[in-house]
């Protein structure tokens, strides 16, 4: 499928909603979204960077299953995340946040981030590529944000600025052991908002209860 921002999915029981795609992104708020962004004022919008234009062609998609909701916008840079959140934020809340381009500062805009309140954040970084210092802070001070899931170890961030070692799917080259390359995090949904993320490395996982 060439999709375009406002399509939807063919998946049955589940609403998937493009909202970025082809460097375009919905011209007006889900479900749920539309809110003036009080982050805005204090978050300008960040300069665009001509070397990686094809990330701001991701197809960015929101998926909700019943009360659970998740954002993923694939690699969407900062100075197009703008477009989503000011002035008005056309996502509202989520669960679930996919973290952009595996967790690289360029990807991060504090006026989205924290306009999302999502309870966890998945990082699909690698030891050396994502998971920047930088961006630590920002997920850090996401209001609600109870927990940051990632796939590796980043060697970058250091024990400060990385999650306990269950929140990690891949600790080497921290702490390196047999097969501890390709572990996955798996994330778990009801529809009554209820999720889990269980840790594949060690069988660790965490339920959050749907709100009330």
């Amino acid at each position: 499928m060439a999709v375009k921002p406002g399509d939807r999915l063919p998946i049955k029981g589940v609403d998937i909603q493009v909202v970025t795609a082809a460097g375009n992104v919905i011209d007006k708020p889900v479900k749920g979204g539309g809110a003036a962004n009080p982050f805005c004022a204090a978050n300008p919008r960040k300069d665009e960077l001509p070397a990686d234009k094809e990330d701001n062609n991701s197809v960015g998609l929101l998926f909700t299953y019943g009360k659970f909701r998740m954002l993923d916008l694939a690699d969407l840079e900062a100075y197009k995340n703008y477009e989503l959140a000011c002035p008005n934020n056309l996502i509202g809340t989520v669960d679930v946040y996919q973290v952009n381009v595996h967790g690289q500062f360029k990807g991060m805009a504090p006026e989205l981030v924290s306009a999302l309140h999502a309870r966890a954040a998945m990082m699909g970084n690698g030891a050396r590529k994502g998971g920047d210092l930088a961006t630590w802070p920002i997920l850090r001070g996401t209001p609600g944000l109870e927990d940051i899931w990632q796939l590796h170890y980043s060697v970058s961030g250091g024990k400060d600025n990385n999650p306990p070692d269950d929140f990690i799917a891949n600790l080497e080259p921290s702490t390196p052991a047999p097969n501890d390359r390709w572990n996955t995090l798996k994330l778990s949904a009801s529809s009554n908002g209820t999720f889990t993320v269980t840790n594949q490395r060690n069988g660790f996982s965490k339920t959050y209860k749907a709100k009330k």
